[in-house]
């Protein structure tokens, strides 16, 4: 329930620290917006703002002067009532806190008379908006340098890695990052993230947000990669037979205990999908695929760029505040074939419809295939990686174990490489990670 005269109070308490001492101008600044104050007080902090960005000192005799003699017997009242400027940030405190419960109210009764459900969805995710903190955060170099002894006396950091040895060396993932992973239609996206997704979910809870294909149809994938003698077309025919089903059984143990959820994400929008990751305790979720999340606003004259821009941004948002690994699929503009009848390899310029989403991406790799056979070899190119390396890597897809793996480079020697992967099963501690040959150091 909004306090309305706590919020005055405040407000005026705020703006008369501000008057009494030009010192707190800057942590005001810093700390509210316009929209934390009303009236008068909003109109007085909108001129310390301006005095402040134009390096004029902040006292009562310049904010007069920005804002009229008309509001003198008011600036004196509040310089009066300001018991003193000490106490500033906890003034600041309260202020803020009641605006963001005074437009939720607001919120609240539009709400109520909203008259279409895409009206409903906006409110809502305006409301998600101004329940967040927007306060910035600063470290000194005091609380960096404790920060850095802390973090690296702990041990070797682990990122999370996806489960393909050669692409985990390749890649620095951690929760707070956003993966773009791009691929032309029916190339195979789907199934490496849930390979990924599989992998991951063995220590983290990881949510996948399907919106187009059905959990029953991704579960069937998903049981086809947890038991590796079963061929998925014996699952997609519903043909499996008494061997299947008793490898199936011995495995339901393993599968159960995988900390991985389907959400059937039809018609969701960016908001939505950060309630139910909030409310399930996911830390990662896989997004299949981007461009097909609602907008969740009826901007009018907006375009679809302009909608995946917003999307875009919300995700990257999402992933940085709520320190989550945010997977989005992404579906690639296809070019038209060459005289050889291939499809050109896809580059950044590839994404569909919104440059953002390089824009927002920690990491971008887009994966495509190097022939026009099914279960044709992949390239995985890795085109954006702010924590490691670019480049691309040949993956081998295994389409009726609905699995990848790492085909090394043909120049690499037989031997050398039997010799390498020899020597890391040797020192292999367990888990279901891919380990494929490479040559030795």
């Amino acid at each position: 329930m909004v306090r309305t005269e706590d919020w005055t109070n405040a407000q005026r308490s705020v703006i008369g620290s501000a008057l009494i001492d030009g010192s707190c101008a800057p942590l005001i600044m810093s700390e509210l917006r316009p929209e934390d104050l009303s009236g008068s007080c909003r109109t007085m902090f909108e001129a310390i703002v301006a005095l402040k960005i134009s390096g004029q000192p902040v006292d009562p005799v310049t904010v007069l002067n920005k804002i009229g003699p008309t509001y003198r017997e008011e600036v004196a009242r509040i310089i009066t009532e300001t018991p003193t400027s000490a106490n500033v940030g906890a003034y600041i405190e309260v202020c803020r806190e009641q605006s963001r419960l005074s437009r939720l109210a607001s919120i609240g009764t539009e709400l109520a008379g909203a008259a279409t459900l895409a009206d409903a969805r906006a409110l809502l995710q305006e409301a998600q908006t101004a329940a967040v903190e927007h306060s910035a955060s600063v470290t000194d170099m005091n609380e960096g340098l404790t920060a850095f002894f802390n973090r690296h006396q702990e041990g070797e950091h682990e990122y999370i890695g996806v489960g393909i040895r050669e692409l985990d060396e390749r890649l620095s993932v951690d929760l707070g990052d956003v993966l773009v992973l791009g691929g032309y239609p029916s190339d195979g996206k789907t199934a490496l993230m849930l390979q990924w997704c599989w992998h991951i979910a063995q220590k983290l809870p990881v949510g996948i947000f399907s919106f187009e294909t059905s959990a029953d149809k991704l579960m069937d994938r998903i049981v086809t990669q947890a038991v590796p003698e079963l061929q998925f077309t014996a699952v997609k025919r519903g043909a499996m037979g008494a061997a299947d089903w008793k490898r199936i059984t011995a495995e339901s143990v393993h599968i159960t205990q995988r900390k991985l959820q389907i959400v059937e994400a039809a018609g969701m929008t960016a908001a939505d999908v950060l309630g139910v990751t909030l409310a399930r305790g996911f830390r990662v979720i896989a997004l299949d695929y981007v461009q097909l999340i609602a907008s969740g606003t009826a901007r009018k004259g907006g375009t679809r760029q302009e909608e995946l821009a917003e999307i875009s941004k919300a995700l990257a948002l999402m992933a940085r505040r709520h320190k989550l690994l945010v997977i989005e699929l992404s579906q690639l503009v296809r070019p038209q074939r060459g005289k050889d009848g291939k499809t050109p390899a896809p580059t950044l310029s590839s994404l569909r419809e919104s440059g953002q989403l390089e824009q927002d991406a920690d990491v971008v790799a887009l994966l495509y295939r190097t022939g026009t056979a099914e279960n044709a070899s992949r390239q995985l190119y890795v085109a954006k990686n702010k924590e490691g390396r670019l480049g691309r890597m040949g993956l081998r897809f295994d389409g009726e174990r609905q699995r990848f793996s790492y085909i090394p480079p043909p120049d690499i020697p037989t031997g050398l490489m039997t010799e390498a992967k020899k020597r890391r099963e040797a020192k292999r501690d367990g888990g279901d990670q891919m380990q494929i040959g490479e040559v030795p150091p």
